[in-house]
């Protein structure tokens, strides 16, 4: 009897030292978020079709857009946050974000709300127009 606590105690110890988010805790922003909405304002884009996803890991986001097909256009860029202010910077031009996501190669979007489950952030353009971003954790 002893030696099954001892294993379960020690089985536990390896599933909880599993549970962590590689380079630290990132905050609210860590982990997979599918864009709900996109509200262009100045431009004219396309409707929105609902598929697009920003993830974030350590200072890295990944922003997805999900065919029909179950194909996938993707995009790697770097990201930092700073108050109300976060940064997207998208270096490599062979990774740049799917059109869909509106996002440019480089731009500092303006944090409206952010808690665990859902966000908002506003782009404002070099040109006047504004985008809103609508996220809701996946």
């Amino acid at each position: 009897m002893k030696h099954i606590r001892l294993i379960i105690i020690l089985l536990i110890g390896v599933v909880a030292a599993g549970c962590t988010h590689n380079n630290g805790d990132i905050g609210p922003l860590f982990g997979k978020w599918k864009v709900t909405s996109i509200v262009a304002e100045g431009i004219t884009a396309d409707p929105y079709q609902g598929n697009v996803f920003w993830d974030f890991q350590s200072h890295t986001i990944s922003v997805s857009e999900q065919m029909p097909n179950h194909d996938y256009s993707q995009g790697f860029g770097n990201w930092s946050m700073s108050g109300d202010e976060l940064t997207i910077d998208f270096p490599d031009e062979t990774r740049q974000p799917p059109a869909a996501s509106l996002l440019p190669s480089s731009c500092r979007l303006q944090v409206l709300k952010l808690n665990t489950g859902h966000a908002i952030f506003l782009l404002h353009r070099a040109d006047g127009a504004t985008i809103t971003y609508t996220l809701k954790k996946w």
